[in-house]
């Protein structure tokens, strides 16, 4: 018979051994696959441990307390014997509040409001912005208080806000705006401003989709002026299908106003429409390239080849350190939607800060050595732009232009006489005779700007 001593210690052993193989083969490949191999396969940036715990406490908060805050101020517009336009004051307060404080959540991403024209909101408005994330209405709400959204049905129906939104007078954009000028009139009364986003839904990436009419028809049928306010950061912050909070900043920067009723926008709410959709995606261009200076990409790059060996990722900072400021002029050099042939001999990180900074552009990259180019390819962000790594050189008549970032050997005349225009990085064995039948465009310190 099996002393009882020895039958305990043999269990306590057999139970560390079963916990031992459930973490081993059950718990550490769910965390591998969590945090390292499923996301860069959904074109999502691998995480670390501490910004998914920031991430979730930024939600939990949000979740948490947005459902207090909207009990809260539900019961005060039922109990308080005060007209309903206070009462929607009020509520716009309390939400405007509770919007600012759950930015303020997470320190490393700086809030600002820019307001150059010094506009103060008093008089109403139909206020546009892009919309690139979630947090766009809470960049919004952070400006001022007397805002009546309107919203998606998903806002409206929401488990944590949506009795709220219905009390506050929170218009579902799928009721229409045609037939309902009037309902929507007698909300605003003569204080509040109302908010759409013209795209009518979240863009993927920094770029502004086609503005709808709806906020165009309703200035006016109200006779309202157009408040621009262009929201820079959100896109990088918590893109549209992402989770996690990444670093960065969040600025509104208010524009100036149009008159409802300006000719020179166009003469009805259709010519207006495109007018004001131009100059918005100008604008915002120009804000761009205001802000996103030559370290604004950083975090999103080194993210990209986390979990990488640690040589691969030494090398891509150094690079990064030593090279910055050549890239960021670089992204100068092509078009929005460029279409680029690379030759290349990195991991690469140009690729990826070029696409990041414009997402319409196209690259087919060319790397010599297997090894970088195989790294290349498992990046995210090869799922979610245009960019493909091949071996070996074809011809490829859409593309017209060339980026030579490394040594060539062994490339044609007739290869190089394909393009339209040719880039070269300096510091680079190149033979400058192959260019003879070009002209050449400009010429920095950094790189040589080849045109036919």
């Amino acid at each position: 018979m099996l002393n009882p001593a020895l039958k305990s210690i043999a269990s306590v052993s057999l139970v560390g051994v079963v916990a031992a193989l459930v973490i081993t083969f059950i718990f550490y490949p769910i965390l591998f696959r969590f945090f390292i191999s499923n996301r860069p396969k959904q074109g999502k940036s691998p995480m670390t441990l501490w910004l998914a715990i920031q991430s979730g406490i930024f939600f939990i908060y949000f979740g948490l307390f947005g459902t207090i805050t909207s009990l809260i101020l539900r019961f005060l517009m039922l109990i308080l014997p005060i007209t309903k336009e206070k009462k929607y004051k009020l509520f716009g307060w309390g939400m405007s509040t509770f919007m600012k404080s759950v930015l303020m959540l997470k320190p490393t991403v700086v809030k600002k409001i820019i307001n150059p024209n010094q506009e103060d909101f008093k008089k109403q408005s139909i206020i546009i912005a892009n919309h690139t994330s979630f947090l766009d209405t809470l960049a919004i709400g952070m400006c001022t208080p007397k805002i009546v959204f309107l919203v998606n049905d998903w806002v409206y129906k929401s488990p944590i806000f949506g009795e709220a939104v219905k009390m506050a007078g929170f218009y579902p954009v799928s009721n229409g705006v045609e037939n309902n000028i009037e309902e929507i009139k007698t909300r605003i009364g003569n204080e509040f401003s109302l908010m759409i986003f013209p795209e009518g839904t979240r863009s993927r990436t920094n770029n502004i989709n086609r503005f709808h009419k709806g906020a165009f028809y309703l200035a006016e049928k109200l006779q309202l002026d157009i408040l621009p306010i262009y929201i820079h950061g959100n896109s990088e912050i918590i893109p549209k299908g992402e989770f996690l909070i990444f670093d960065g900043h969040i600025y509104s920067i208010i524009g100036k106003r149009i008159a409802w009723n300006d000719e020179n926008y166009g003469s009805n709410y259709s010519e207006r429409t495109k007018k004001i959709s131009k100059e918005f995606k100008v604008n915002f261009q120009e804000i761009r390239n205001q802000h996103e200076d030559e370290n604004y990409w950083k975090q999103k790059l080194f993210l990209s080849f986390l979990y990488k060996e640690s040589e691969i990722i030494q090398v891509v900072k150094k690079d990064f350190s030593l090279n910055k400021s050549v890239y960021h002029q670089l992204n100068n050099t092509f078009t929005k939607d460029e279409k680029i042939v690379h030759f290349s001999n990195d991991f690469g990180q140009i690729d990826f800060l070029l696409l990041m900074q414009q997402a319409n552009r196209k690259i087919i990259t060319f790397v010599k050595e297997e090894e970088k180019r195989e790294v290349a390819a498992t990046n995210y962000i090869t799922k979610i732009r245009s960019l493909e790594y091949r071996s070996n050189f074809n011809v490829i008549d859409e593309y017209t232009t060339l980026l030579i970032s490394t040594d060539i050997e062994n490339i044609y005349q007739e290869t190089i006489n394909q393009f339209e225009k040719i880039v070269v990085l300096k510091n680079r064995n190149i033979d400058e005779s192959l260019f003879t039948s070009f002209v050449q465009q400009t010429e920095t310190n950094e790189y040589t700007v080849y045109t036919k």
